[in-house]
């Protein structure tokens, strides 16, 4: 169905290539210290700036889906490797473990299984996903 404006005629359809804000893509960023979760929400900037001050801690930032262009910002400020980063937004990469310098990237498969009475395609069991992390020792 097209889109219209108010008064009737035909919209023009959204720009597609408007930059949209890694915020979009965050589902939560926390800092830890001593095992504890810090109250307040946390931007990638801050959050890493806070474990600096503190000289202690580490930051957790849960990302869904993330284009190129959007994770930019936290491989710029994590220093994150390039690959990896690469590999981060390309989806159904295979089980592994990278070591770059002080960086870890790893891939996980995960699998969940779906209860039916009577389920009728083997998709219908089991639910698939993926799962992609780094872990890195910054200094400061």
């Amino acid at each position: 169905m097209p889109v219209r404006s108010p008064s009737g005629a035909a919209a023009e359809p959204p720009d597609k290539s408007l930059p949209v804000p890694i915020s979009a893509y965050v589902v939560d960023c926390a800092v830890y210290v001593d095992g504890i979760r810090l109250p307040g929400r946390w931007s990638h900037d801050q959050a890493i700036a806070e474990v600096r001050r503190r000289e202690q801690g580490f930051v957790w930032i849960g990302l869904h889906e993330p284009a190129a262009e959007q994770i930019q910002g936290i491989a710029d400020t994590y220093g994150l490797h390039e690959l990896a980063v690469e590999d981060a937004v390309v989806a159904h990469q295979r089980p592994k473990l990278d070591r770059y310098d002080s960086m870890l990237f790893t891939v996980l498969k995960t699998v969940h299984y779906v209860a039916h009475e009577s389920p009728t395609r083997a998709n219908e069991i089991v639910e698939t996903g993926e799962i992609m992390a780094f872990s890195a020792r910054i200094s400061s």
